[in-house]
């Protein structure tokens, strides 16, 4: 082939095989961002290769599954919403949420305010997510395992600290030990209360934008069983993990029926992307109708009478500690303090609860990140606390 027939070539398809630079059409059926002009170069190429397109491969999935987890998450989010919002104040470095008294209604659950955020996307991700840190993995577990099930990776849940903000994620690892390349990703499901979009990033990517260092490290399933355990304290306790869990037991029948009648979940990930669409859309109208008609049909009242009747100071002090002790000891920083690995991961951190930031400093701060913060402000006084961090490493 004469140099111009192939530069002809080269311009109108884009693509040089890796090894010998032969312009070609025929991509890495792997990874498909590998070009090579035949079996022959792919071969030769392969020894170095390999590590990448198979990161490249598990990170498709893994994308995959972070997508369903936050769109069923953020509908789960809103058929389950409990707040009173008053007022929205969406700024450009900052949203502030106006709250009001959650105890005049009856049936606890109440409906999305669609019209204080039907302009912007950011801002409705930001109520959604607001006050739900832990949310997404202790109710949403069965939906992460499930999706994640036979897949290579070691799974935990993982806090970090955030200037002095503790989030709460699922971080994604190779097992130790394996002859992989060792890349981490992060599933980030209730980001948006910080501006944090999307839900899928690379540890390095995340810790980069975000992270001023690791504080907690939990098997898998922790906040699950925690929250298990939050919802039998008097008060609104029992309300926040009780009735709100009961939803989540509706999700997960759901997602048996739904696995029974159709696939199981974990063949979302190997799935044509038309195919992919169209039985995430299945799924998600399944777990979303489950949710929304245990929500329309349940007579909530007596629940929330017997809460109301409760001592709010008895059961906040019950809480605290209840909260504290439950995953202190779940924290394998904490357990393994002393252990060599662990102490690489980062010192381990001690929130203040009564810590209060103005609005202008915590925008400040937010901003100088690239971020577009949430704000709770419930006292209407110039400083708030940062009072949308619930449970965890408090």
């Amino acid at each position: 082939m004469s140099d111009s027939n192939a530069s002809d070539m080269l311009n109108d398809n884009g693509n040089i095989c890796t090894v010998c630079g032969t312009p070609t059409t025929i991509k890495c059926s792997g990874c498909k961002t590998h070009f090579y002009c035949g079996k022959d170069c792919q071969t030769k190429d392969w020894p170095a290769h390999k590590t990448s397109c198979k990161d490249f491969q598990l990170e498709r999935r893994l994308a995959r599954v972070a997508e369903i987890v936050h769109e069923a998450y953020l509908t789960f989010r809103e058929n389950t919403f409990d707040g009173v919002i008053e007022k929205i104040e969406d700024g450009e470095d900052v949203l502030v949420i106006h709250d009001g008294n959650p105890w005049n209604n009856e049936q606890y659950f109440t409906k999305f305010p669609h019209k204080l955020v039907s302009s912007s996307r950011r801002a409705k991700l930001g109520v959604l997510t607001a006050w739900t840190c832990d949310e997404p993995y202790g109710f949403l577990n069965m939906l992460i395992v499930k999706l994640l099930e036979g897949l290579n990776v070691d799974m935990q849940e993982i806090g970090v600290e955030f200037s002095r903000i503790p989030r709460k994620t699922v971080a994604l690892t190779f097992p130790m030990g394996k002859p992989l390349s060792g890349k981490q990703w992060i599933m980030d499901f209730a980001g948006g209360q910080y501006g944090i979009a999307q839900p899928f990033h690379t540890w390095e990517q995340y810790e980069i934008a975000f992270v001023d260092k690791l504080v907690s490290v939990y098997d898998i399933g922790t906040a699950k069983r925690v929250f298990s355990e939050l919802a039998k304290i008097a008060g609104r306790y029992i309300l926040v993990y009780g009735l709100v869990g009961r939803a989540a037991a509706k999700l997960e029948e759901a997602i048996d029926t739904w696995e029974t009648e159709n696939k199981p979940l974990l063949t979302f990930r190997g799935l044509q992307d038309a195919e992919f669409e169209q039985q995430k859309s299945s799924l998600l109208g399944a777990l979303d109708n489950a949710v929304r008609t245990f929500i329309r049909t349940t007579d909530f009242a007596p629940v929330v009478r017997k809460a109301q009747m409760s001592n709010p100071a008895f059961a906040d002090a019950m809480f605290n500690t209840k909260s504290k002790q439950l995953y202190d000891e779940a924290n394998l920083l904490l357990r393994n303090v002393s252990d060599k690995h662990s102490q690489q991961l980062g010192p381990v951190y001690s929130y203040d609860s009564s810590d209060k930031h103005s609005l202008e400093e915590f925008a400040k701060m937010a901003s100088s990140r690239g971020l577009h913060p949430l704000v709770v402000d419930g006292s209407g006084g110039k400083s708030t606390k940062i009072h949308h961090i619930i449970v965890g490493d408090l």
